[in-house]
């Protein structure tokens, strides 16, 4: 047998998106690393091997959800390159992502099987990986060790202590989230199965190794399985086991895959729909809601995140909802929602014993009912890409992770990450050394507010209650207009609310109701009798009472900020929501989402050129957005930071509007749109020369991403540009942040 030794900063098992993120990452930070996984692809759970959904299809209290930083990276260039909507072609994008990083050695196949420790057992040495062959064995020695497998199988040979499993209290505490006497779920098991059509009838029976019954299921695994199939036939299916079997072992893959499909081909009321369909695929890994969880210097509970305090500490956000005692593992059905998103303290991110190791992903420490959370694909990314660069600081700097957790070091962390434009939590990070902030900024042109006063397309009619999101930052509301079809003579009741107390975009108390009689129309402008004084600044909701004889009218592309809501269902089983009733209309195709036509007095002006420079890298409480009116870039739109005196600078980040509403489709698709049509295409920087006049300094052509960063040598200046030349296709320049350093 051959052996191999490779010395590098740091080792990271496990090439999910968490390991993915977490590579990268160091490796950009300047360390050498190596990526090692068991598996011939990349991608894990999300990958060409597995095949789960990227989301779960539950939407957050919070509209603008999604995670930027390298996840959104990532995603952009899948959206762009994966032209036949595979996950093939993902699994070659995510090659030739991972490949093309400089001081990143990626090693497939390669189960590790062995942790070193020293005498202490505090300290990882190496760690060893054998060939699926069995023909050689390589062993890595690094500083600092990531433990992005999912289940902590790294953890587990190191000897770093832990826990399986759920935690009884949990389930069994009386609590206004939870409900009161909750029992303990059984263990959750879960794969991806594919069914395509045949020629002819294809017959199926289980074979008789099969210990399972699909009758026998939990009925909450049961139902989602049965409306999958119902939905779509032919395609990816999630099948789950949340019974208890027969037997020691945990179900295999094949048992799964085989019971389900025997009722569906056999005894389910949908036999006939099957008659002409085959079981082409199944993954053979299962994914169970059981796995290993390390302990930390803390751990982490539903009360923090339901609380979402902010803490210093906090260099990760996450948004998926807590589990119920019936919840699945890749379905918002048992699910509770959260108030907002949440942020996760890096204390819960290493070993309390092996110092040199950190984890990402569900493993983490935390309780059985976070790590549900954590288990979520966005959020294994975002806790590897905080990971990555704590490990790359830790093994340049020779320091140990809970050293950087002190006060004094993680500030420097969550500075590093938000230069990422990595979110760390609800709150931004201040920025001192940014040189935006004190610039004087100016704009070509600033679009004056946020109504949309151009209908173009009916909705549709509904007996259910309508509601429309829009930002607020005047001390007084004295009216609201909305554009309606009147087709019967009627009365329409309205109520103006304002929006929850932490930021999310969720309505809360009433602040004014009114009544108006409408005369039937094929369309005309209603004056709303609508009047407050605003308590505080941020989003605010106008609700219509459902009524089939009143239809307003749409408008797309909707400036950052206006959102429709629609009520949940009540017939519908989902994700459980105690905050509200109300879900966001989140947009069909990569783009900003539609509102209804409506007109406020007092004028919004909430997009103006002060957000780039707030510390605000995506909306909070408000849009923090500059967008330009709307434009078709004969000339182009631009902003300008002067200073009263010259200031060095060697870098500028951009941070564009990559519309966060958007959801990436929850396995690879092929779309109309392979981009975000807010995000600029081209787009040119200049500095004031010392006669006052402006020089190039940079130009980017056919550009994707919805962050760039660029540094060049040292520059002296008092004056830069930025000019929008074009956008994938949308009518307006739209930008979050700017941010320039010496």
């Amino acid at each position: 047998m051959k052996y191999h030794s490779k010395r590098c900063d740091v080792v990271v098992v496990g090439a999910g998106l968490a390991g993915i993120c977490a590579a990268v990452t160091a490796a950009r930070a300047g360390a050498l690393v190596s990526l090692v996984e068991a598996r011939s692809s990349l991608g894990g759970r999300i990958g060409r091997e597995v095949r789960f959904p990227l989301e779960d299809g539950s939407v957050p209290n919070f509209a603008y959800f999604r995670e930027t930083g390298l996840l959104d990276e990532i995603l952009l260039m899948d959206l762009a390159s994966n032209f036949d909507g595979t996950y093939e072609s993902r699994d070659r994008v995510f090659n030739d992502f991972v490949r093309s990083q400089e001081r990143l050695l990626y090693f497939n196949d390669l189960p590790v099987i062995e942790a070193e420790l020293n005498e202490r057992k505090d300290k990882i040495l190496s760690v060893t990986g054998m060939d699926v062959l069995g023909r050689s064995r390589r062993r890595f020695m690094a500083p600092v060790y990531i433990d992005c497998t999912g289940n902590g199988s790294l953890a587990v040979l190191a000897g770093a202590p832990g826990e399986y499993g759920a935690e009884r209290e949990e389930y069994t505490k009386s609590s206004p989230l939870f409900g009161s006497g909750a029992t303990v779920p059984e263990s959750r098991f879960a794969i991806t199965m594919e069914i395509r059509s045949a020629e002819k009838p294809i017959p199926f029976a289980a074979p008789s190794w099969v210990r399972l019954r699909w009758e026998d299921n939990e009925p909450a695994a049961r139902l989602p399985f049965s409306e999958s199939f119902l939905f779509a036939p032919q395609g990816l299916h999630l099948a789950e086991w949340a019974a208890k079997h027969r037997g020691e072992s945990p179900p295999e893959a094949s048992e799964i895959a085989y019971a389900a499909w025997d009722y569906i081909k056999n005894r389910s009321p949908f036999v006939h729909l099957a008659e002409k369909l085959l079981l082409s695929w199944y993954s053979l890994t299962v994914l169970r809601s059981d796995g290993f969880r390390i302990k930390g210097e803390e751990s982490l509970t539903p009360e923090e995140l339901e609380a979402s305090r902010p803490r210093g500490d906090h260099i990760a956000m996450a948004r998926a909802p807590l589990d119920g005692p019936t919840a699945l593992l890749s379905s918002p059905v048992g699910r509770i929602a959260l108030p907002g998103q949440y942020g996760i303290p890096l204390p819960c991110l290493y070993s309390k014993k092996v110092r040199n190791l950190m984890v990402a992903g569900e493993h983490a420490s935390v309780t059985h009912r976070v790590s549900a959370c954590l288990r979520h694909p966005p959020a294994s990314a975002q806790l590897g890409e905080a990971v990555g660069l704590v490990a790359a600081r830790a093994a340049l700097d020779r320091r140990q992770p809970r050293t950087l957790a002190k006060p004094n070091y993680v500030e420097g962390m969550r500075r590093e990450l938000a230069r990422l434009n990595h979110s760390c939590g609800p709150d931004p990070v201040e920025d001192i050394d940014d040189l935006a902030r004190v610039a004087k900024i100016t704009a070509s042109t600033t679009l004056p507010c946020c109504s949309l006063e151009h209908p173009v397309l009916p909705a549709t009619a509904s007996p259910d209650n309508r509601l429309l999101q829009f930002p607020v930052i005047t001390d007084s509301i004295e009216g609201i207009d909305l554009y309606l079809e009147v087709r019967e003579d009627c009365r329409l009741k309205v109520r103006l609310l304002e929006g929850a107390s932490n930021g999310s975009t969720i309505p809360g108390d009433c602040l004014d109701t009114a009544s108006v009689d409408l005369s039937k129309s094929s369309g005309q402008w209603v004056e709303l009798p609508l009047q407050s004084k605003i308590k505080s600044a941020g989003w605010h909701f106008l609700e219509i009472e459902g009524n089939m004889h009143v239809i307003p009218f749409l408008q797309e592309n909707a400036p950052v900020g206006v959102l429709r809501h629609s009520p949940i269902p009540d017939n519908k089983a989902t994700l459980r929501n105690p905050y509200s009733s109300y879900c966001p209309v989140l947009p069909a195709l990569p783009g900003p989402a539609s509102g209804y036509c409506f007109r406020l007095s007092p004028k919004q002006p909430v997009y103006g050129v002060e957000n780039i420079a707030d510390g605000h890298s995506r909306p909070g409480r408000i849009p923090h957005i500059w967008i330009s009116e709307p434009t078709d870039f004969k000339f182009p739109e631009f902003l300008e930071l002067h200073w009263e005196k010259p200031q060095i600078i060697s870098r500028i980040d951009l941070v564009f509007d990559a519309c966060l509403e958007y959801a990436f489709p929850p396995h690879p698709s092929v779309l109309p749109r392979m981009t975000i049509p807010t995000i600029p295409r081209s787009y040119r920087i200049y500095r004031s020369g010392e006669s006052g006049h402006w020089r190039e300094l940079l130009t980017v052509e056919d550009n994707l991403l919805g962050f760039r960063s660029h540094e060049f040598a040292p520059i002296e200046t008092k004056a830069i540009e930025i000019e929008i030349l074009s956008t994938h296709g949308h009518h307006r320049a739209q930008i979050y942040q700017t941010r320039i350093y010496p």
